[in-house]
């Protein structure tokens, strides 16, 4: 019975992480295409403004931070740093990335917090034309939370304003952000969108740069409370100045400190649509390649043996046609070999061809599946020499065991090569875009941000 428990758990084991490998790819693709609905948002149409009349501090501030420097359109940020679930637990590091359009304002943001060995939490924050969203789940697979509404909403914009540091052309887009003095040293600024209005006070330090912000958010409790954050080393980027650190509070009962972001990078007005997740589909199939078509030979090739070996032990369970004795069952669920023929029918003869056809279908499963087979096979060959014994007349567990092993290699060679695909693809066409943007500039002379270098505050 210990071998039964045994292969059970392992193959419970290799479905659970097929399940969260093949959910973190959707969650990936979803965020995709929220991010390239957020960029397919049509431009308001609205005129560039003139300048505003803004508060001597606040000009001061424009001046420092965006000089001449032409509108920014769209942003990508990536960052590490920590984040506290709550006022009484650690900090987990956290990994980023955040993108934001400009006309009309609005983010992408997914970040994954690391709890544990093999166990993470992912969380995408979005607002888009003025509706905020929210989700949350563990492993990409256990939904912790799926929120909207217009609570979402307002938090998400309170957000959003005391993120365009980030994004300071769209800070003093006089269409989305006007600025009122509070004194000599703090701001408010007012960002509408639509109906949706919010407001957040900037305190500026003496070398004329925001200090910190505070605000009023609607926390996960729906409540109303305040929130803000600090900012701290400011670095010059595309002619622009920009934190490179953030620290973000919620002043509750116990106030606490929630996230503290340090930026990785940032760029500037590159074409961020796919820069995540799965591209859209393309009109014709793609053409299978060498790893693939070399799965759906082996996976053919295993699935006609193993149908073949089911049917005998299935029609001769007492190993009337496979010479087997029944001796080595003696202890195990099993008097006959008829239901562990049923098995190797199933799983090991129409499996394979089920997944020998998706990988011909181009399914995205497929590799995983491979994967899964040549795993399944080396299961099967190893419990059954721990059974029936090895046998070398003549050497069809040796023959299987090397299949096992060379479907495994091969299906996870795909798995990377599939990765890399995707990875230089995307890579590929904001690269492609950068170009296009950068083109474009010069032919209107402004400066191309992808060549400006990062200097210290």
């Amino acid at each position: 019975m210990s071998w039964v428990i045994g292969f059970s758990s392992l193959a419970v084991m290799v479905v659970a992480g097929l399940v969260v490998r093949r959910n973190r790819w959707r969650f990936a693709a979803q965020v995709a295409r929220e991010l390239r609905a957020l960029l397919a948002i049509p431009p308001s149409g609205e005129p560039l403004p003139a300048p505003q009349e803004l508060p001597e501090i606040v000009e001061r501030y424009r001046r420092l931070a965006v000089g001449d420097r032409a509108f920014i359109r769209r942003v990508r940020l990536r960052h590490g740093g920590t984040f506290r679930m709550s006022p009484t637990s650690k900090p987990r590091p956290i990994r980023g990335v955040q993108w934001f359009s400009t006309d009309p304002p609005g983010f992408v943001w997914w970040g994954r917090v690391s709890m544990a060995p093999g166990l993470w939490i992912d969380a995408r924050d979005m607002l888009a034309a003025g509706t905020g969203s929210m989700r949350v789940l563990v492993d990409d697979t256990v939904s912790l939370a799926d929120a909207h509404g217009s609570q979402l909403d307002q938090g998400g914009a309170v957000r959003l304003l005391a993120e365009l540091v980030w994004v300071p052309t769209a800070l003093f887009d006089a269409r989305w952000v006007t600025w009122d003095a509070v004194d000599a040293n703090h701001a408010r600024a007012t960002l509408r969108l639509g109906e949706l209005v919010v407001h957040a006070i900037f305190e500026l330090g003496p070398d004329g740069l925001p200090v910190r912000l505070t605000a009023e958010r609607f926390n996960d409790r729906g409540e109303c409370s305040a929130w803000g954050g600090v900012y701290r080393d400011w670095r010059t980027v595309a002619g622009m100045r920009v934190p490179f650190e953030v620290e973000v509070s919620w002043q509750l009962a116990v106030p606490y400190t929630y996230a503290h972001w340090r930026l990785d990078s940032i760029a500037y007005d590159a074409e961020v649509t796919a820069e995540v997740g799965h591209l859209a589909p393309a009109t014709a199939a793609p053409r299978l390649g060498g790893l693939a078509k070399a799965s759906i030979a082996l996976e053919i090739v295993l699935g006609i043996g193993a149908i073949g070996g089911g049917l005998a032990l299935m029609f001769g369970p007492h190993g009337e046609i496979i010479p087997l004795p029944l001796g080595p069952l003696a202890g195990s669920p099993f008097a006959t070999y008829f239901i562990p023929g049923a098995i190797l029918f199933a799983v090991l003869g129409i499996g394979p061809l089920v997944a020998a056809v998706l990988a011909h279908r181009r399914d995205p499963w497929a590799p995983f599946l491979a994967l899964a087979v040549g795993a399944a096979l080396i299961i099967w060959i190893t419990v059954e020499i721990a059974i029936v014994g090895y046998s070398n007349e003549p050497p069809l567990q040796a023959l299987y065991l090397g299949l096992g092993v060379v479907i495994t290699m091969v299906g996870h060679a795909w798995i990377r090569a599939s990765a890399r695909q995707l990875a230089t693809r995307t890579s590929g066409a904001s690269t492609q875009s950068m170009h296009d943007d950068d083109a474009s500039r010069a032919r209107r002379g402004h400066p191309s941000a992808r060549d400006t270098p990062v200097t210290a505050a």
